[in-house]
């Protein structure tokens, strides 16, 4: 007689995975979940959100590869913060207060220790971004995945006020660019890095003994979550737009955020690149042009505001302990200028 498990699929380690995350997931609830972990769905209440003309902001994504860095370094208790950041730092850039989460891990095997570590971390990570975790499916995929692989999705919904809604329409001539720093590479690029450190499918279970172990695991530090800092900030209402510096670099993400007619440029002289970065073009011979097209090189989040707040806006970030620096400014392009561009 065939069993389920003996197909690959394991209910039972599935059932003990549950049980060892389920109070932590627990802990991001709000007042507005309405019912426990382990629905058939999750409810949660929009009644009485404080907002005078709500809208319903949402966004979906992922860590990409880094998930085999964490794989091969045996750490899963930091890749679900990336995994929330990813997601409520995109709905952030259109001035949106995130209210709950759901993710979705698909595995090869399942191993409860190392589904607990990864939701758990994700359910840290949502009580950082102060949205909860209401809901999300484990799918266990023997014989598709190999048993130690792993992947991870999420979902946000968040709320905003549509006559506060930070959008490229609001953008004009004069306005600041404030850059806002990330310390590493966030969750972009790692194919790249996997490729110059020799992380492929042959040795991603090597349990990171190698000798640059130290540094791969520099690069496994998680993202900042900017959605708390951008919800909390002065002058919020003062903010014209947002760019969320992920995947295709700077000045591809800042171009999403500038209307048609205007350019955004960019002085790369104006903050410190973390040495993170430099040591990946060194020992991978990196150009510097494919480095800014890949990696957010510095600069996480940028905001496009008027230059009288400029002062107390930076101001904010700085007691915080988040650099922010004047990285550029709004103008009207030349004729071979796009939307964003490099100062010369």
């Amino acid at each position: 007689m065939s069993t389920y498990r003996e197909a690959g699929v394991d209910v039972s380690a599935g059932e003990a995975a549950v049980s060892l995350f389920a109070s932590k997931v627990s802990r991001s609830f709000d007042d507005r979940v309405l019912n426990d972990v382990g629905g058939f769905g999750a409810l949660y209440s929009i009644s009485n959100l404080g907002v005078n003309n709500p809208a319903l902001v949402s966004s979906t994504d992922g860590v990409g590869t880094k998930t085999q860095l964490a794989r091969y370094l045996g750490q899963y208790s930091s890749i679900g913060q990336d995994l929330v950041a990813m997601c409520v730092d995109d709905i952030a850039c259109y001035g949106a207060k995130p209210l709950f989460f759901l993710d979705y891990l698909s595995v090869g095997k399942q191993i409860p220790e190392v589904v607990s570590q990864l939701v758990t971390g994700i359910a840290d990570a949502c009580v950082k971004a102060r949205c909860s975790l209401i809901g999300g499916e484990t799918a266990e995929h023997p014989g598709v995945m190999d048993p130690g692989d792993f992947d991870l999705g999420g979902f946000v919904v968040g709320v905003v006020d549509t006559k506060k809604l930070w959008s490229p329409d609001r953008v004009q001539k004069g306005d600041v660019l404030l850059g806002l720093s990330s310390p590493n590479l966030r969750s972009n690029g790692f194919s790249l890095v996997r490729k110059i450190y020799g992380l492929d499918a042959s040795n991603k279970d090597r349990g990171g003994s190698e000798a640059n172990t130290p540094f791969l695991e520099q690069l496994l530090e998680p993202s900042v979550i900017y959605s708390p800092y951008l919800t909390d900030m002065p002058l919020h209402e003062r903010v014209h737009a947002a760019s969320h510096i992920t995947g295709g670099g700077l000045l591809h993400n800042l171009a999403r955020s500038v209307p048609k007619g205007l350019c955004a440029r960019v002085d790369q002289r104006s903050w410190q690149v973390p040495g993170v970065f430099e040591q990946i073009r060194r020992d991978g011979h990196i150009s510097e042009n494919e480095m800014y097209r890949v990696f957010n090189m510095g600069i996480g989040m940028i905001l496009i505001i008027p230059e009288d707040v400029l002062g107390e806006i930076a101001a904010y970030f700085e007691r915080l302990g988040l650099k922010a620096y004047e990285i550029g400014y709004v103008a009207e392009p030349t004729a071979d200028e796009e939307r964003s561009s490099w100062i010369e």
